[in-house]
């Protein structure tokens, strides 16, 4: 059978196999008996088989049709592997959101047809043979210029002799011709003898270019005596661009013969890429079924073929804004020796359901494209597993060791510590989970000292500001930058992003001026309230070798209430979220710790 027949069969039984599914799907939500649900597993089961053998049947043809520099991919072929199968009886495609042009500064996010393509542009260095043959037409435009500019000087220099020699003109044309040929002659050799030892021919040049210069030398100087000043100055000129000219021609065919073998060597290393093509590229996308299987699992599901209605499918915007969300209470989470060595990892949208999964072995977030509760949870689940990689990687296992250490599980009451592998690392993702999409909203749903775990080794420090996104990731080299491009801030968000960046340069006097500046501009920037109730709790070393004076002289009661009035007003203008709850943690230790002073009970 040939491909084309077999993707002609893979469609029709697939065609069927969605029939069935549908009806299956339906008789299990009517009863949802054993039975049923066992035929909705077995007919899922067999629509996944069919759906990648008509993926990697797909792939065989169009590697046939494709050149080594590019897959030939239809826009039908990229909707099915990028969505997976989409049938308009389970999922209409107008249902699906149109493609959109996205790109990040931070975050590389691929559909799995435009991996692909990459994963084929690295294998088959289609960059290293463009690279080639851009530098070869830039050495031939190169060698075009250097031509052209050589005959005009020729020209200039015939035009003047004639002016001022007549007859006599082409003979000392000629002679200049002479004495430039004989000194890039002399010239190269002394180029050859500075990188290595020459033979008796280049010796044998050397000495014939020599005494044609000392001959030709002597004879243009003599013709020249009779021409005045000027017209000689204007001559050696251009007999001086002219040398240079017929050098640079010179190096320019060196590099295009050097050039030429590398295109030659290439020519083999081509053929060997082509003849492995198919077996490279089928492996990276058997690697990517595994990550997508394994996805399903994380959500207690199994992989789908089938593209279905019912759930959203996640953009590459939406992907990115879970992220940043993600980092928003993990600030760390980037700042690691992988990052710095590999770069941050890819993100790869794949076709199916599920939550999401990391792959250490080409670091990549592999997110399916619909998630069986949410997105956050999806990626969330993808970068607790993303933690526990670096952690093992480059941190010895420092967090995951202090998270099932003995003394902190026997605090937890009701649950013993997991011993599995499995069962640590559910456990881990599952915290994590919780971590990211529940407590940082304010819902406790952690165990206490999971939690406190948490708030020491992953959440922002309650003792800081609050950093906005815009300067998250921002280098310490760029901060200056960034201030000078802010001025004075225009409104209240730039004042606080003013004061923040001066926070960081421990210029506490401005940094408070700032978050004055903003709230007085925009009272409803709670983060500006943070910041200051944070400065007026500095401890006495900080104050002490501070800049800003005012925080300096007041009395301790008259910054413990300053505090306390800028938390109340973050309360009043925060929403619910865990640094609300931290601000409620700061109110009730300020009370106690005024009323203290004031010599009144707690």
């Amino acid at each position: 059978m040939s491909v084309l027949e077999e993707l002609r069969a893979l469609d029709t039984a697939i065609t069927g196999l969605v029939d069935d599914f549908r009806a299956a799907t339906e008789a299990a939500g009517r009863d949802g008996s054993d039975r049923a649900l066992d035929t909705l597993r077995d007919v899922r089961g067999r629509l996944n088989l069919k759906y990648w053998s008509f993926v990697f049947a797909r792939l065989d043809a169009v590697l046939a049709d494709s050149s080594p520099d590019a897959l030939a991919f239809t826009a039908e072929d990229l909707f099915r592997i990028n969505y997976g199968w989409v049938s308009d009886l389970l999922t209409p495609r107008d249902r699906l959101p149109p493609p959109a042009a996205f790109t990040d500064g931070e975050f590389q996010v691929l559909l799995l047809g435009e991996w692909l393509t990459l994963v084929d542009r690295r294998y088959m260095e289609v960059d290293l043979r463009l690279g080639l043959e851009a530098e070869r037409l830039g050495l031939a435009q190169s060698l075009v210029a250097q031509a052209e500019r050589l005959e005009m000087l020729r020209r200039q220099r015939r035009e003047l002799l004639a002016a001022q020699s007549g007859g006599k003109a082409n003979a000392l044309a000629d002679l200049f011709e002479e004495f430039e040929m004989a000194e890039v002659t002399v010239q190269t050799v002394d180029r050859v003898k500075k990188s290595r030892s020459i033979g008796k021919r280049h010796v044998e040049q050397y000495d014939s270019g020599m005494r044609t210069v000392e001959r030709t030398q002597a004879s243009i100087t003599a013709a020249l005596s009779s021409l005045s000043p000027g017209d000689q100055a204007i001559l050696r000129e251009i007999s001086q661009s002219s040398l240079a000219a017929r050098l640079a021609v010179l190096d320019l065919q060196s590099a295009q013969r050097r050039l030429e073998a590398r295109v030659l060597d290439s020519n083999p290393r081509l053929q060997e890429l082509q003849e492995k093509r198919s077996e490279h590229l089928k492996d990276a996308l058997r690697q990517i079924k595994e990550d997508i299987a394994f996805c399903a699992r994380w959500g207690r599901s199994e992989a789908s073929a089938v593209l279905l209605a019912l759930r959203p499918i996640h953009t590459k915007a939406d992907v990115v804004e879970a992220i940043r969300q993600v980092e928003d209470y993990d600030p760390e989470l980037f700042k690691n020796r992988v990052v710095e060595k590999r770069g941050r990892p890819l993100i790869l949208l794949t076709p199916g359901s599920g939550n999401g999964s990391f792959d250490f072995r080409t670091n990549t977030l592999v997110i399916p494209i619909t998630s069986p509760k949410g997105l956050l949870e999806s990626v969330a689940y993808a970068l607790s597993l993303y933690r526990r990689d670096v952690d093992h990687e480059v941190n010895e296992e420092k967090d995951w060791k202090s998270f099932f250490d003995d003394d902190l599980w026997r605090k937890i009451e009701d649950r013993s510590r997991p011993q599995t592998l499995r069962d640590r690392l559910n456990e881990w993702a599952s915290a994590y989970l919780k971590w990211v999409t529940k407590e940082t909203r304010g819902l406790a749903v952690l165990e206490s000292e999971l939690r406190r775990w948490f708030e020491e080794r992953v959440a922002p420090s309650r003792r800081g500001v609050i950093v906005p996104r815009a300067l998250r990731h921002v280098r310490a080299s760029d901060r200056q930058a960034i201030l000078e491009r802010l001025g004075e801030g225009r409104d209240a968000r730039d004042c606080y992003q003013i004061g923040v960046l001066h926070f960081t340069f421990e210029s506490f006097a401005e940094a408070l001026r700032q978050f004055d500046r903003a709230i007085e501009l925009d009272p409803s920037v709670s983060e500006a309230h943070w910041a200051r109730g944070v400065m007026y709790l500095f401890d006495e070393e900080r104050l002490k070798v501070s800049d800003c004076a005012d925080l300096r002289e007041m009395r301790l009661r008259d910054r413990l209430a300053g505090a306390r009035d800028s938390f109340q007003q973050y309360t009043r203008h925060a929403g619910q979220s865990w640094w609300l709850l931290k601000a409620q943690d700061y109110l009730r230790e300020l009370n106690y710790k005024i009323s203290a002073l004031e010599g009144r009970a707690p």
